[in-house]
Parts: structure tokens; C-alpha cells; sequence
């Protein structure tokens, strides 16, 4: 059984009160989570489905769709709401995506019909205190994904098609697992997820391991967290959210995290101008986000002056590294291992080669193989495109990119 699943079944009876999903509309204890996951695996659409695509905003009933379907042994395709029309398109078709639970009728009905693919039955139902729609669809060709895909991960690229990473349900275990072990995640744990949960970082690291723990999900909407899509980062209102949850952990961009930076010390100077009006002498607490024990920052490099500003603000900042090949995370840094201009150490399951011109070459869980692409033998090891090295202390340095996208 999916150790996920286990681990919420295990919490379910040990602490059926402990809440493992809070959302701005509702809460959900893990009494409650294992029940709704017992209800939606009996419903017709999601038995029926062979391949299902997720159209969410981050809320407490993604997270149990998505176990549902991890329960079911269902394909999942997440569909990031950044994602454009074509993108989305291109997803669908590519995965043979036959099911879309989506927050957005009006607009995924309109994509239907710009793509062509005729809706056979239409299910609105309630989750969590709000509704969504289940689109049962006439798919044009058949699934083609390796066997064994759990999940079809799409990014948006930086050139050309996305391509769709499958990956099994024992590839994303074993990352769960390692990230639970490296960052010593508890049951004590509040993480709050800022990146959407479409995102495959987001998904195993600020979902499953926190699940894992025991602890508890925090999944508010993007907007209310101050990402406005194509408007940007409202960092003061992310810090309003941190401090509103009490998070003790959460995943940040470099962009999030530069944004965060400013506004703390902003924050920091405003108090102490204040302070000198007043003609105190006390300096400013710098300390403005006290439960924070664990900020991952990953998806690009992050200058090392931007981490020492973190540190003097008392941010508990980690930088990792992994890519959707490989399951996300491959290397991280933590509290107990910690070097600044590395990317932390590798995960417990991972093993790294070199190439003759540096490429780092992981060894273990990887992909699948791409939907539509079924490798004709399975994939012991992955060429990442990127430079690297290991210093005498283990820890993982990225030195830029084999061949360059601009």
C-alpha cells in the first residue's frame, strides 16, 4: 500500500482528532480525511476514469481528490492554473486525460469545445463546503503512459511542447520518505503551501511528507496568499498569511523569498525610524516570523547574498535541488547539514555520478519515461543537462547548465 496512505490510515485511528487539512473554508481532521477518502474511491466517475486531470486552486479538496485517486491507483495529471489554454490543452491530449475535476466550469467548458473534445456527463459535487465539477470526456486516442504512472507531472518549459514526466506511485514514496528523514518533519508541523499544489515540488514535499508526519497541510487559495498570477507577489500579504497560520514551514521560490526579504526589512527600518522619533534607544526585533523552523527555496539558483539577508532576519532558509525527472527533490540543505552555495546534500536513496564534463548523472528512482514515449527498457539513471560537483564534505554544487536555454 501507498506509505502515504498507510501513514494517514495509522493517524487516522492513533489521532483521528489531529487536523490534517486546513483551508479557508474548512477543516479536516484525519478521522475525517481517511472517511472522505473511503466516500470518493466508491464514486462512479473517479472507478470509472482511467486517466484524471486536476483543475484546482489549492484547497483542502485537492488534496483529497488527489489521495483518492493515489488510493485508486488512477493516473493523475495535475493542470496548473498558470498553465495557458494550449498548454492545457496539449496536456490533456498527450496524457488521454478522460476525467477533469476542476473549480472553473465555465472556463474548462469553453476549452472543451475550442479542443474538441465532446463532454459525455457532467457531475457537480461538494467537498470540503464547496463545489466542483466532475467532466467525464471522450478522449480521442488512448492513454499512452508506462505502466505503473501515478502521476503525470507537466512544466511549462522554456522552449517547445511540455513533455509529461510519468512517475510511480514507489519513485514518489521513496522522495517522500527521504525528505521526511532529511528535514525531521513532526507531527508538531503547520506547513503552509504557497506554490500551488499542481506543482510537483509543492505536491510531494508540502503534501505527502507533511502527511506522513502527521502533521498539518495548509492550503489557503493563491490569491489569498498574495500570488496574483500574472500580476505578481503581494509579499505583504504572504507575510500576513505566514503570520496568520503560524506556519512552521513552507516552500518558497528565489522570487518569493527576495520579496519576503524586502519587506521584512522594510519593516525592520520603519520600526527602527520610529523608535528614534521616539527617542528609544531598544533596537528592532529583526525576528517578525518566530514559528518558522523549515523554508525550503528551490525551482532556480539563489544568490548568496540573499540567503545571508535571510539569515540575518532569522529565516531559517534551506536551499535544495532536484528536477521532475527525478521525482523533484534530489539534494537539500537542512538544519543539521548546512552550507551556504551548495545545494545541501543528497537525498538518502539518491546515489550521483559525473560525467567526464561534470553532468550530474542521478542513479535510482526516476521517471517512467514521458507520456507518449514508453522507453523500450526502464530508466536506471538520469543525465540532469546540469554541472556539478561535490566539495570534500558531501555537499552538492551546481555550476550552470550543459547546454544553455535562453
Amino acid at each position: 500500500m501507498n506509505a502515504v496512505l498507510t501513514a494517514i490510515s495509522a493517524h487516522a485511528v492513533q489521532r483521528p482528532a489531529q487536523l490534517a487539512l486546513i483551508g479557508e473554508d474548512a477543516e479536516v481532521s484525519y478521522g475525517e480525511l481517511q472517511q472522505q477518502l473511503t466516500d470518493l474511491m466508491g464514486l462512479p466517475a473517479l472507478k470509472q476514469a482511467k486517466v484524471v486531470g486536476l483543475a484546482l486552486d489549492n484547497c483542502p479538496a485537492w488534496a483529497i481528490f488527489d489521495l483518492a485517486l493515489l488510493a485508486a491507483t488512477t493516473p493523475v495529471v495535475p493542470l496548473p492554473l498558470f498553465f495557458s489554454k494550449t498548454q492545457i490543452t496539449h496536456a490533456m491530449h498527450d496524457a488521454a486525460v478522460d476525467l477533469v475535476i476542476t473549480d472553473q466550469p465555465a472556463l474548462y467548458l469553453e476549452l472543451f469545445a475550442a479542443a474538441g473534445l465532446p463532454v459525455l456527463a457532467e457531475q457537480v459535487m461538494a467537498v470540503c463546503g464547496r463545489e466542483f465539477s466532475l467532466f467525464s470526456l471522450q478522449v480521442l486516442k488512448a492513454s499512452a503512459l508506462p505502466p505503473a504512472t501515478l502521476k503525470v507531472t507537466y512544466t511549462s518549459g522554456t522552449t517547445g511542447t511540455p513533455k509529461g514526466v510519468c512517475l510511480s506511485a514507489a519513485a514518489i514514496n521513496q522522495v517522500a520518505q527521504s525528505l521526511l528523514q532529511a528535514t525531521a518533519a513532526s507531527s508538531e508541523e503547520r506547513h503552509l503551501s504557497l506554490l500551488p499544489l499542481s506543482t510537483l515540488l509543492e505536491n510531494i514535499a508540502g503534501l505527502y511528507v507533511p502527511l506522513l508526519a502527521g502533521a498539518s497541510c495548509i492550503l489557503p487559495s493563491m490569491r489569498s496568499t498574495g500570488l496574483l498570477g500574472a500580476s505578481g507577489l503581494d509579499a505583504n500579504k504572504m507575510l500576513a498569511t505566514l503570520q496568520h497560520y503560524q506556519a512552521t514551514s513552507t516552500i518558497f521560490t528565489p522570487e518569493i523569498l527576495l520579496g519576503l526579504v524586502t519587506v521584512l526589512e522594510h519593516s525592520i527600518l520603519t520600526e527602527q525610524s520610529e523608535l528614534i522619533e521616539q527617542s528609544q534607544l531598544k533596537a528592532p526585533s529583526p525576528l517578525r516570523l518566530p514559528n518558522l523552523r523549515f523554508v525550503a527555496v528551490g525551482g532556480a539558483s539563489v544568490s548568496p547574498g540573499i540567503l545571508a539577508r535571510a539569515a540575518q532576519l532569522g529565516l531559517p532558509v534551506f536551499e535544495g535541488y532536484g528536477l521532475s525527472e527525478c521525482a523533484s527533490v534530489v539534494a537539500v540543505n537542512t538544519s543539521h547539514d548546512h552550507k551556504i552555495g551548495s545545494v545541501g546534500k543528497p537525498l538518502p536513496h539518491v546515489q550521483l555520478k559525473f560525467a567526464m564534463d561534470g553532468e550530474i548523472i542521478v542513479v535510482g528512482q526516476s521517471l517512467l519515461g514521458y507520456a507518449g514515449m514508453i522507453p523500450a527498457a526502464a530508466i536506471e539513471e538520469w543525465a540532469t543537462g546540469d554541472i556539478g560537483f561535490l566539495d570534500e564534505d558531501g555537499f552538492l554544487h551546481i555550476s550552470g547548465r550543459k547546454k544553455n536555454i535562453f
